[in-house]
C-alpha cells in the first residue's frame, strides 16, 4: 500500500486519491468486459478485481451512474 506522503503527493496532482484511480480503472475494464463479453455481472465482478460483486456494483453505479445490467443493456440491448 502507498505511504501517507506518496499517497497525499499523487492526490493533490491528480484530484483523486490512488483507490479513487484504482476504482476507475477496474470499472474502465469492467465496462470493456460487459460490452464485449457473455460473462455473468458476477464474473466480470471477480474479473475486474472486486472481492465482492456488491463492491462491484456500488463503485460501478457511483462512478457509471448506471447499474452493471442497465450499462450492458444501453451498450449492446442485453442483460445477463
Amino acid at each position: 500500500f502507498p505511504t501517507r506522503r506518496s499517497s497525499d503527493l499523487f492526490k493533490k496532482s491528480t484530484d483523486k486519491s490512488i483507490f479513487q484511480v484504482l476504482a476507475e480503472i477496474r470499472v474502465e475494464y469492467a465496462c470493456k468486459l460487459l460490452a464485449n463479453s457473455d460473462l455473468t455481472i458476477t464474473e466480470v465482478a471477480f474479473s475486474s478485481g472486486y472481492n465482492t460483486p456488491t463492491l462491484f456494483f456500488e463503485q460501478f453505479q457511483k462512478i457509471i451512474h448506471l447499474t452493471p445490467a442497465e450499462y450492458r443493456w444501453e451498450i449492446n440491448g442485453t442483460a445477463k
